[in-house]
């Protein structure tokens, strides 16, 4: 019996420390921790938008790298779109724009993963626009004298615009007589007057360019009195100056008439006869024809600006 009772005493205090070693045994008291969640990337910064037109808009901004970037854009018509593009690079162009219209933008960063980061600071662009800086229907027509060379200055108090001119275009216009030839331009240019004190030129005459004129290239203008609008080009018309635009016309021209208006305020047209100088930027000094308040075969003056 009292073996019994020994045993019954002894088995618990074996059995149990056993049972509890053996239940350690399996366990890692080093195991690792779980991972930590995903971190989102770091969001773009420093989000410019530049307008470069009518239509479009270009983003840069500043980022590590290592994403695809989202751009979102708040539509005037559509609201917020959250997908309006996406690209890996640190600048995307916004296409497809309306002109004079006011767009905001936020970029942010994805991972591989699906991760986004927040969104970018806000930027904001307005697209450029057309406006018309001159414009008066040509009233008149004028003998075309083929072989002239024709400046005609507008005056700046003339010209009216706002904001910082990128491009200009012309409409011109030839004979009213549908029975006229067209009246062929060997030549046009556009520059600014030349203003007092030039190095090369201290005391310029009233047809002479601030440098070198920007070529147009040939025209011929209807017979019939139709306008001809000549493609855009790019031209910085600065506020405040005169505007001088030339025509070499064609000495094997056919049509022996040119559409004028009369009253234009201080602005002039000076005619040469048989000089080929719209591409001159200092003009011969003498022999020019003045008349004073006249406008020839220019019927409008288109600047976009922005």
């Amino acid at each position: 019996m009292i073996e019994w009772t020994i045993l019954a005493v002894l088995v618990p205090l074996v059995i149990v420390p056993l049972v509890l070693l053996l239940g350690f045994a399996g366990c890692d008291p080093f195991e690792a921790a779980p991972p930590p969640p995903p971190v989102p990337p770091d969001p773009p910064v420093d989000l410019v938008a530049t307008a470069v037109g009518e239509n479009d808009i270009v983003l840069e901004w500043t980022h590590a790298g290592g994403v695809t970037f989202i751009v979102s854009v708040l539509d005037p018509d559509l609201g917020w779109q959250d997908n309006h593009g996406q690209t890996t690079d640190l600048v995307f162009t916004s296409p497809g724009r309306k002109a004079d219209t006011l767009y905001f933008y936020r970029v942010r960063a994805v991972l591989p993963n699906g991760l986004e980061s927040a969104g970018s600071n806000l930027a904001q662009a307005r697209t450029w626009k057309w406006q018309t800086a001159y414009e008066r229907a040509l009233t008149a027509s004028d003998a075309a004298f083929p072989g002239d060379c024709l400046v005609q200055r507008f005056d700046r108090t003339i010209l009216a615009y706002t904001g910082t001119v990128r491009r200009l275009r012309l409409t011109l216009r030839g004979s009213a007589n549908a029975a006229n030839a067209p009246l062929a331009i060997a030549q046009l240019s556009i520059s600014h007057a030349a203003p007092p004190g030039l190095p090369g030129n201290p005391a310029p005459d009233p047809w002479d360019s601030e440098s070198l004129p920007v070529p147009l290239g040939p025209a011929s203008l209807p017979g019939n009195g139709n306008p001809l609008t000549l493609p855009a080009v790019d031209f910085p018309l600065a506020p405040g100056r005169d505007l001088l635009v030339a025509f070499d016309i064609s000495g094997t021209n056919a049509s022996q008439t040119r559409r004028v208006t009369g009253g234009v305020g201080a602005s002039a047209c000076y005619s040469k006869a048989n000089v080929a100088e719209a591409l001159v930027e200092n003009r011969t000094p003498t022999g020019w024809i003045p008349r004073t308040g006249m406008v020839y075969l220019v019927e409008k003056v288109e600047v976009l600006t922005g």
